[in-house]
């Protein structure tokens, strides 16, 4: 029974993949379809993938199907919601590689100034004995 559900699963993960929209409907969707295919497992338990692409359909050919079922403002509404997303997070990155490189200019410059020009000559011993002015 492992077997089975393993052949399920690896089924049901290549049309995950395929799928374009997370949410209720595709969890559901993803369910309905795992309890068909574990059905026809219990009945043809020597199926191999190839075979039940064959019964089942290709990923791509249930991923159309899945889209054919939502209607077109549902789509819609979900290309805006993750093209929303995509927007905060890059803006969101944006500000935080600014702000880092800020942090980065005025350590900079307190550097520069709490230096008030004097710079202090220190030797260094490397693993081999040799001296180094830094």
């Amino acid at each position: 029974m492992k077997q089975l559900d393993r052949i399920a699963d690896t089924y049901c993960g290549h049309v995950r993949a395929k799928l374009p929209f997370g949410g209720r409907s595709r969890k559901d969707y993803l369910a309905h379809l795992r309890q068909d295919v574990l059905s026809y497992l219990s009945t043809h338990p020597w199926t191999t993938q190839k075979e039940l692409e064959e019964a089942f359909g290709s990923p791509e050919d249930i991923a159309l199907s899945f889209l054919s079922e939502l209607s077109y403002p549902e789509i819609m509404d979900r290309i805006r919601a993750r093209n929303r997303a995509v927007r905060i997070v890059s803006v969101a990155a944006c500000a935080a590689l600014l702000l880092l490189i800020a942090m980065i200019v005025y350590m900079l410059i307190r550097n520069r100034q709490d230096m008030d020009g004097h710079f202090v000559i220190t030797q260094a011993i490397d693993t081999f004995g040799r001296r180094w002015l830094l």
